[in-house]
């Protein structure tokens, strides 16, 4: 996930240095947008990495049943994940029913909120430490855009 993060953003980097060596306002608008948008995801991604950690002990966003019938279930004939089984059964219940008492049965949305409700100063004291670089990185770009625009005058 990382990976595929640094790489949209050295893409994203190359198309706003593309954009100011062009001196093309819709280009720099668009690469400001994108930054935005990367930003958001890697924010999200990392809140998501968090809480969904094998330690959640949950199963599927609402319940166990959320894997019936899905990719996981079609591809490898499992019920639920390893992730499902509640501890020191690893493996081994993956065949089990939806509702055995070796599958956790609470879904991991509950279970994101509860932890979110538990750290919420953790995540709060994160989101503005973060946000305020990332908005200065995005205003470095309209203002470059706005000179772009309008070479003559200072911003």
């Amino acid at each position: 996930m990382t990976i595929t993060f640094s790489t949209m953003s050295i893409l994203a980097g190359v198309y706003g240095f593309y954009g100011n060596t062009k001196e093309n306002k819709y280009i720099l608008l668009t690469y400001a947008i994108v930054l935005a948008v990367i930003i958001f995801a890697e924010f999200t991604a990392g809140i998501m990495a968090l809480v969904y950690q094998d330690k959640c002990k949950c199963c599927g966003a609402d319940g166990p049943s959320d894997w019936l019938y899905s990719y996981y279930y079609l591809d490898t004939g499992y019920n639920v994940p390893n992730s499902c089984c509640r501890e020191g059964l690893d493996g081994t219940c993956q065949d089990d029913s939806y509702y055995s008492s070796t599958i956790y049965q609470e879904g991991c949305t509950v279970n994101a909120g509860d932890w979110i409700q538990k750290n919420l100063v953790i995540v709060g004291a994160t989101c503005l430490g973060v946000i305020p670089i990332h908005g200065i990185a995005i205003l470095a770009v309209v203002c470059v855009q706005k000179l772009v625009v309008y070479p003559n005058r200072l911003l």
